[in-house]
């Protein structure tokens, strides 16, 4: 039997592709050496693609000519942000951002809206890479099978996460990766040099294990006992009761109240949606088991100090920082001062500065995005997850398969959680955080596709299928 050759080519970029999201959580330990890694690892794969699709290897998936509008936005932002950089003449950068012009006059610097050449340069390069990761993301997940797989990669990394942390602190030796920790002793931190940076790439895993756990057949019907009793579902059940019971074990470890919360919110609003579009009233039932959960796991996060004292005290840390971020916006409120240079610039606002073991801090993403990069971005960023929820939650219908349904919860349970998380912390700085929302959203516009070619497809059991194959002429027997 010989093999079609755009098999293996397809075959090989895509594992190239999941390498790609177990190097992801890594890197954010790495430093700006593992992110060019993985930048280069994304420009190479992408170049290596196009050049197999110019010789006919390859073929286009329909998803990028259906997610134009995506892509386009998103280009906008890289273009934005690297005119960011870019010199401008005086008059011009004036009547952009005049606070900008008054600090070159200072500081006889290039005049260019930025005033971090250096990060906003890095700054685009990641953008840019993550746009390709976007890209890639459509034209390989073409099928359920290659989403499940996906998937699966997903929540092995998240449990090696999980489990590398428990480790380390069950021993005793505190190891990161590959040096011993500087701070968070006794506290499950994986790879990551912070607890709240596990948390969050473990809540996007912990998603992703649940919707694999929806998409089982054997959940459509049947108790309960015959789903865990069940020889044909026994073995994946098993290994996803497991992989969620040790990333959850580390996840309450961590102690992150925002991760925690977010985790509970995200999984609520989720769920409310599934049981809108997919099954009806069922569902319920565990929309309120998972809010008792939500409660739990909260409840556990008190850690010897009471629950109300670390939320005003989280709160408390969160104002001031935000009122650091307003005032950026407020002298920048155009243009930004430039994308990437919230770090440089917050140790210029009232005395605040930027931490040396965490890029995630209490201000919002949100915030952080308008006082670098402006408007501008934060709109782009917002209709591009607006329209592609939208266009996943219209695909759903209580005629979807359970499998496509069941992908398309954890697919969306992770950008409902990183949304949250993102409200209170700067969790999109995390290459394994801005990584996984990219596949989120391009898996969105896939299963869309996906759900679309099933429909017009009539099913060999339709009996009106079989009633239009039969000729109307034939004889009477």
């Amino acid at each position: 039997m010989v093999r079609d050759s755009k098999e293996d080519f397809n075959r090989w970029i895509f594992y190239t592709y999941l390498t790609l999201l177990v190097l992801l959580p890594i890197s954010d330990a790495g430093g700006i050496l593992a992110t060019s890694i993985v930048e280069i690892w994304i420009f190479t794969s992408a170049i290596t693609w196009l050049l197999l699709l110019a010789a006919g290897r390859v073929k286009l998936s329909a998803s990028i000519y259906k997610s134009w509008p995506i892509v386009a936005s998103f280009i906008v932002a890289v273009l934005w942000t690297h005119l960011q950089g870019a010199r401008l003449p005086q008059s011009f950068l004036g009547w952009l951002s005049p606070a900008a012009l008054e600090i070159h006059d200072v500081t006889h610097s290039p005049l260019t809206l930025s005033l971090d050449l250096q990060a906003t340069s890095e700054q685009t390069l990641r953008s840019g890479a993550f746009v390709v990761l976007f890209c890639l993301s459509l034209v390989l997940l073409a099928s359920t099978r290659q989403i499940m797989s996906l998937f699966t990669v997903l929540v092995a990394s998240g449990v090696f996460q999980a489990s590398f942390g428990l480790t380390m602190v069950a021993t005793g030796l505190e190891y990161g990766l590959f040096e011993p920790k500087q701070s968070h002793h006794g506290v499950v931190t994986g790879t990551f040099a912070d607890p709240d940076q596990l948390a969050g790439y473990l809540c996007a895993c912990i998603s992703i294990a649940l919707g694999l756990l929806f998409s089982t057949k054997s959940t459509a019907r049947g108790s309960v006992n015959d789903y865990i009793l069940s020889s044909k579902i026994t073995q994946p059940t098993t290994w996803l009761v497991v992989a969620l019971a040790v990333m959850m074990t580390a996840l309450v470890l961590t102690h992150s109240l925002v991760a925690n919360v977010a985790l509970f919110v995200g999984l609520a609003i989720s769920l409310i949606v599934y049981s809108i579009r997919i099954q009806g009233a069922t569902y319920r039932s565990v929309l309120t088991i998972a809010i008792v959960l939500g409660i739990q796991i909260i409840g556990t996060l008190a850690h010897g100090e009471p629950l109300w004292d670390r939320l005003v005290s989280a709160v408390e840390d969160g104002t001031r920082h935000a009122k650091v971020a307003l005032s950026v916006i407020d002298d920048f409120p155009l243009t930004g001062s430039g994308a990437g240079s919230y770090a440089a610039m917050s140790a210029t606002y009232h005395s605040i500065k930027p931490t040396s073991d965490s890029i995630v801090n209490p201000v919002s993403d949100y915030l952080r995005i308008m006082a670098g990069s402006g408007p501008l971005i934060l709109i782009l960023l917002g209709f591009a997850l607006c329209q592609s929820l939208w266009v996943g939650a219209k695909s759903m219908d209580p005629s979807t398969h359970k499998l496509e349904s069941g992908l398309w919860l954890g697919a969306t349970m992770t950008l409902m959680i990183t949304l949250v998380q993102s409200a209170f912390g700067s969790y999109l700085q995390l290459n394994a955080i801005a990584g996984t929302l990219m596949i989120a959203l391009a898996i969105q516009w896939s299963l869309a596709r996906i759900v679309r070619q099933h429909q017009h497809i009539p099913s060999r059991a339709s009996p009106l299928a079989l009633r239009r194959r039969i000729p109307s002429n034939l004889p009477p027997r």
